[in-house]
């Protein structure tokens, strides 16, 4: 597609965005900008392409290679005007992201006045918590501007500054190394395949336990302890033993004030890994949602929109019956927490609801395209709701064919291991209830409530 990446960028404007192109277009004597404007209104692919012909046939007295160069060069002018503006848009909206930059060109620029203004305002962003790359950034300028002089005084200074360099450097590197491990940890506790594939970088308890002894924070050793959870997940008493230990350190803020709201922060960490916990090993439906109730005031405490934190508690509520409080929270937060992108949450919870108020056709209409959603559970647990209706509808021939199409969705995916045990005694329990052996009976222990509701028979 000739002009692709100029096409994305224009469907990515936001109103306020393409309002300002328009104007600055509008404004313009270059013909360029005319060009650029004709191309902004365009709302389809097949548009898109039209309009750009109608742009080369303006150089039909040139020979072919010359036309595509100069509407090569008209494509290459208008991405750089579309960003430009988009970049001066996410600046303007996002503070801390501007003061980065201007610290970083400052930087560039030899300008440490302005870097250590800047400096100053990203830590304030950061809820005057210290940025560790700028940090150190900092301090290598300092000692640079001092082996210049190298009076007696900067000698002293000198030395105050080695150390501290000294003391960012193993902070960041336990911040950077707690990250891999807890990314590590993360993706390897939902992907058996992955886990077998890097196990061998995993640390062991000890390794895990001499660092948390290292490091100076206690929240960040409360991260380490999170991924120790994490490769442990399948193991319930070392897991809620960890997590324990996790909310202990995060509790702690044993480096100073910044650390101790830094480690109340993190606390949603493992109030969401509690959540996860309760759903893989069937725990009682009053915990879950005590948990993410509390995860979800966390979030509102301190400003923190985590999608998925938000869209649990919804569930646990509606899974509780709760659907006035479901309405009042979803009524004033759900334009933070959801968007276009992750609409497919919100479809979810209203085909949930829809079942649990025993309309069943009015769920299918949100479930049916939620099968192939590119969220595994979203499309497994949408599959097994959807087989739930269908049962109660007795639609036995169409039933038979979406337990195929689920036993085989269940093997492509068994190495997707949350909740899969649960997803699987669930098919098993429609088969059975299919094939009229004598009736299931529900699921009762160490399944996640969705399920149980699911498999209630009347």
């Amino acid at each position: 597609m000739k002009g692709k990446r100029l096409y994305e960028l224009i469907s990515s404007l936001s109103k306020s965005e393409k309002r300002q192109l328009n104007y600055k277009c509008s404004s313009s004597n270059d013909k360029r900008h005319d060009y650029l404007k004709r191309c902004l209104d365009v709302d389809s692919s097949e548009k898109f392409q039209k309009q750009l012909q109608k742009i080369k046939s303006k150089f039909s007295h040139l020979n072919p290679k010359k036309q595509d160069e100069s509407l090569n060069r008209i494509i290459y002018f208008s991405r750089q005007e579309i960003e430009n503006v988009k970049m001066l848009h996410y600046l303007n909206e996002n503070g801390k992201e501007r003061n980065r930059v201007l610290a970083e060109i400052a930087y560039a620029e030899e300008q440490y006045g302005l870097f250590d203004y800047y400096s100053d305002k990203i830590k304030k962003d950061n809820n005057n918590q210290l940025d560790l790359v700028t940090d150190l950034r900092r301090i290598s300028w300092e000692i640079n501007l001092r082996l210049r002089i190298q009076t007696k005084e900067d000698y002293k200074k000198l030395k105050e500054l080695l150390i501290r360099k000294s003391s960012v450097l193993d902070d960041l590197y336990h911040v950077e190394l707690g990250q891999y491990y807890y990314l590590l940890s993360s993706i390897c506790m939902d992907n058996s395949l992955l886990y077998d594939e890097l196990k061998s970088n995993f640390p062991s308890n000890d390794k895990i336990n001499r660092i948390i002894q290292d490091v100076r924070s206690s929240s960040i050793a409360g991260i380490f302890k999170v991924s120790e959870a994490r490769f442990n997940f399948y193991d319930l008493d070392q897991l809620q033993k960890q997590i324990a230990e996790a909310e202990v350190l995060f509790n702690k803020g044993e480096g100073d004030e910044e650390d101790k709201d830094k480690g109340k922060r993190l606390l949603r960490v493992t109030i969401f890994l509690k959540m996860l916990m309760g759903m893989q090993y069937g725990l009682p439906l009053p915990s879950l949602r005590e948990w993410s109730q509390e995860g979800f005031e966390l979030q509102e405490k301190f400003n923190i929109h985590e999608t998925i934190t938000y869209f649990f508690h919804l569930m646990f509520v509606i899974l509780d019956e709760d659907f006035e409080e479901f309405n009042r929270i979803s009524e004033a937060r759900n334009s933070r927490y959801f968007n276009n992108q992750n609409r497919f949450y919100i479809d979810f919870l209203k085909g949930l609801i829809l079942y649990m108020e025993r309309k069943p056709d009015e769920a299918l209409d949100y479930l049916k395209d939620l099968r192939h959603n590119d969220s595994h559970y979203i499309a497994m647990w949408s599959r097994l709701l959807e087989i739930r209706i269908h049962y109660d509808l007795e639609n036995f021939d169409l039933l038979e064919s979406l337990l195929n199409k689920m036993k085989r969705y269940l093997d492509t995916n068994s190495h997707k291991q949350f909740t899969w045990d649960s997803c699987l005694r669930v098919y098993k329990f429609f088969k059975a209830a299919v094939r009229n052996i004598d009736k299931p009976k529900p699921i009762e222990d160490n399944h996640f409530k969705l399920f149980k509701v699911i498999t209630h028979l009347d």
